[in-house]
């Protein structure tokens, strides 16, 4: 499974859901303008 919100990734995109970004070892939500 992929993480969402607060999913701790450390330095591990891939530990984030698509559309999501690996950032200070949490997940965070991108949008894409």
């Amino acid at each position: 499974d992929c993480g969402t919100i607060w999913h701790y990734c450390g330095t591990d995109q891939s530990e984030c859901c698509e559309g999501w970004k690996c950032s200070r070892q949490l997940c965070k939500y991108v949008i894409d303008w």
